[in-house]
């Protein structure tokens, strides 16, 4: 008899812990404000990783459900993103995502993408042959439904954390989004500046509710909803570029 051939074991995505996620706009003249007030907070908030450029090339179908879905406040609702960090767009190590929100609950399921993407050649149609041939079944089924690369947003991010790692802090700023729906690759040609924004997002696990309340009950700002994407979106409908 010949050798048996394993069958590769299917592929399965990472879904991240369920947890709270407050976020606050703010104007990015206010990120001494918001920097003090973590630095002299009793959770005794720290840097938990150095400051990076993030990148998000989101996908939403031709109808705009998922920016639909937002505006009109969907209790539940989901973005479907690719994200990297740094500025190289050479041999890029890339993480496709479906973030999932649900009132303000939030978790995603992600799975990093084993080839390395070169932005600077790759076209869209060549990206998506890549994860289509990559990503789990259950995270291909968002692409199938004929989503395609809208915005890309990218943005310093600092990170920030309390002593006893039960909170976590972002603070965004120089917020940049590029259209992508009339490019077939990449475009970073003229930035859709965000109106200057500061987004300050606080998250923690459904378990660390109290801890989140009572970090927030001291905060210089004000709760609100919030989306790097649906703001891009609405920018570039005011600017009349739909």
């Amino acid at each position: 008899m010949g050798a048996i051939t394993a069958m590769p074991a299917p592929k399965i995505p990472a879904r991240s812990a369920t947890r709270y996620e407050m976020k606050a706009v703010l104007d990015e003249i206010d990120l001494p404000t918001v920097q003090n007030w973590l630095w002299l907070h009793d959770a005794c908030f720290h840097v938990r990783f150095q400051q990076r450029l993030v990148n998000s090339l989101y996908y939403d179908t031709p109808g705009l459900d998922s920016f639909n879905d937002n505006l009109f406040g969907s209790s539940q609702r989901h973005k479907v993103r690719l994200r990297w960090y740094g500025v190289e767009l050479e041999e890029v190590q890339t993480i496709f995502e479906v973030k999932h929100k649900h009132n303000r609950l939030g978790w995603k399921l992600s799975q990093k993408i084993t080839q390395p993407l070169s932005f600077e050649r790759l076209t869209w149609r060549e990206l998506l042959d890549i994860l289509q041939r990559e990503l789990a079944h259950e995270l291909q089924g968002y692409l199938n439904r004929g989503c395609e690369p809208i915005l890309l947003v990218r943005y310093q991010r600092e990170y920030y954390e309390t002593f006893d790692g039960r909170v976590r802090v972002t603070v965004d700023h120089h917020l940049e989004a590029y259209d992508q729906r009339h490019s077939n690759q990449l475009n970073l040609r003229y930035p859709l500046s965000l109106s200057n924004a500061l987004v300050v997002e606080c998250k923690a696990n459904q378990e660390n509710s109290a801890a989140l309340a009572s970090v927030l009950s001291t905060a210089p700002f004000r709760i609100t909803r919030s989306s790097k994407y649906a703001d891009a979106v609405v920018e570039l409908l005011d600017h009349g570029a739909w």
